[in-house]
């Protein structure tokens, strides 16, 4: 039986080749690139080596993916800001890099979403209750006084 390498023959280059491949399948954080690179088993001065290199030539923006995430998951009218944030802050982004990327955005933006979704579900579902269609934007991460609204907007329909 073959003896496998030890840990301490994985040196930087090898570390920076792994992060690339990792790269080439998605976009990752710098904490998530970390600890997948730890769990290879590449020592701390190798990752924050490779780390480093790949922040500076670009293949690392913790800001720009936060912001591209941000757009996509806005854009695709399902989540509300706070859904939206906790996508964010699952894929190991930092405070300042999720605060930047929801910067622009407005509770006016949100409210539409909301209204969007509310309006859809109501139709498809044909005999939903406040209750559910309030239950539905709340699972979708919207806040509590966005729900209100939505639900004091769209309660003459129900009277019909």
């Amino acid at each position: 039986m073959r003896a496998l390498p030890m840990i301490a023959t994985l040196n930087d280059t090898d570390c920076r080749h792994a992060a690339l491949k990792l790269l080439a399948i998605r976009a990752f954080s710098e904490k998530e690139m970390r600890r997948r690179l730890a769990a290879k088993g590449y020592i701390d001065e190798n990752i924050e080596q490779s780390v480093l290199e790949l922040r500076r030539v670009g293949y690392l923006n913790d800001d720009a993916l936060a912001q591209t995430l941000f757009d996509n998951y806005f854009n695709s009218g399902k989540y509300g800001i706070n859904a939206i944030i906790a996508r964010l802050k699952k894929r190991e982004l930092s405070a300042a890099a999720i605060a930047s990327a929801t910067r622009q955005h407005s509770v006016d933006q949100d409210y539409q979403t909301a209204l969007q979704l509310a309006t859809r579900h109501s139709k498809q579902q044909k005999s939903t209750s406040p209750a559910k269609i309030g239950r539905f934007l709340a699972a979708r991460g919207f806040k509590s006084e966005t729900i209100r609204k939505i639900l004091a907007e769209l309660s003459p329909s129900w009277n019909d």
